[in-house]
C-alpha cells in the first residue's frame, strides 16, 4: 500500500513536468516547422516576383531589339525614367543608343545576350535593378533595366508579418497545449489526492475512474483492484488476530 502510495505521489507530482515538456516540445516542434515554411514562402514569393521583373525586362529589351532599325539614333521611350532603363551597345561594347534616363552614361553592365545580372544601384537609382541582355541587330546587344524595389519591399513586409504573427500563434499554441495536457492530466491528481487521503481504517474509499478507457482510466483500475485487496487482506488478517486471541484467551483462563 505505501510502496503504491509513493509511486503514485511520484507520478502526480511529475504531472507538472510532464506538462511543461508536452508544451516545450510541442512548441518548438511547430516553431521548426513554422520556420522553414517561413523561409519557403519568403523565397518563393522573392523568386516569383523577381521573375516577373526578369520577364517584363526581356520583353522590353526584345521589343527595343526589333525596333532598332527603324529609330534611327532616336531616343528610346520607357515607361517609367525611375524604375527602367534601357541601353544599346554596339559591337565594341560602347552605347549607340539608351533611354533618355542613362543618356551619356557608360554601359551599366557587360553582359552577353541570354545573360542577366542583379547590380546594387544604376546612375538613375541606388535601388538594386535586375539587369537582362537580348540581342539585336548587327551585333549589338540591348540592355534593359528594371528595379527590384518593388520585391525588396514585398519580402521585407511578408517577412514583418511573419515575424509578428508566428510568436503571437506560438503563443496560442502554448496556451492551448497548457490547457488540453492538464485536463489531461486532472485525473492523475484527483487519484492522487484520494490515495493520500485513504489510511489503513478506510480502504473502502476507491479513486475516482475516468469515463475513458486510455491509460489514466485502466491506471485508475488497476489502482481500485489493488484497494480492494488490500481491503479483503486486511479483513482477512483481522479475523485471524481475533481468532488467535480468542483461542488464546481460553488456556489463559484456566491456567
Amino acid at each position: 500500500m505505501a510502496n503504491r502510495s509513493h509511486l503514485l505521489a511520484r507520478l502526480a507530482a511529475g504531472t507538472h513536468g510532464v506538462r511543461v515538456r508536452t508544451t516545450t516540445v510541442a512548441v518548438l516542434v511547430v516553431a521548426a516547422t513554422l520556420a522553414i515554411g517561413a523561409v519557403a514562402t519568403v523565397s518563393s514569393l522573392r523568386r516569383s516576383l523577381t521573375n516577373n521583373v526578369e520577364t517584363a525586362a526581356r520583353t522590353q529589351a526584345e521589343e527595343v531589339a526589333v525596333s532598332l532599325a527603324e529609330r534611327d539614333g532616336a531616343a528610346i521611350e520607357v515607361d517609367d525614367l525611375e524604375e527602367q532603363f534601357v541601353q544599346v551597345l554596339d559591337v565594341d561594347g560602347a552605347v549607340a543608343a539608351s533611354s533618355s534616363n542613362v543618356a551619356g552614361e557608360a554601359p551599366v553592365a557587360r553582359l552577353g545576350p541570354g545573360d542577366s545580372q542583379r547590380v546594387a544601384g544604376v546612375p538613375i537609382e541606388d535601388d538594386p535593378f535586375l539587369l537582362v541582355a537580348v540581342a539585336g541587330g548587327d551585333g549589338t546587344t540591348v540592355i534593359s533595366g528594371r528595379t527590384l524595389e518593388e520585391v525588396d519591399e514585398s519580402s521585407a513586409t511578408l517577412v514583418g508579418l511573419l515575424a509578428v504573427g508566428l510568436p503571437l500563434l506560438l503563443v496560442v499554441l502554448a496556451a492551448v497545449m497548457w490547457r488540453v495536457v492538464g485536463r489531461s492530466l486532472m485525473p492523475v491528481e484527483a487519484m492522487r489526492a484520494e490515495v493520500d487521503s485513504i489510511t489503513a481504517a478506510g480502504l473502502d474509499k476507491r479513486v475516482p475512474e475516468p469515463q475513458s478507457s486510455d491509460e489514466i482510466g485502466r491506471l485508475a483500475t488497476t489502482m481500485n483492484q489493488m484497494l480492494a485487496r488490500l481491503e479483503v487482506s486486511q479483513e482477512r488478517q483481522r479475523r485471524f488476530v481475533s481468532d488467535a486471541s480468542h483461542e488464546m484467551r481460553s488456556p489463559v483462563s484456566t491456567i
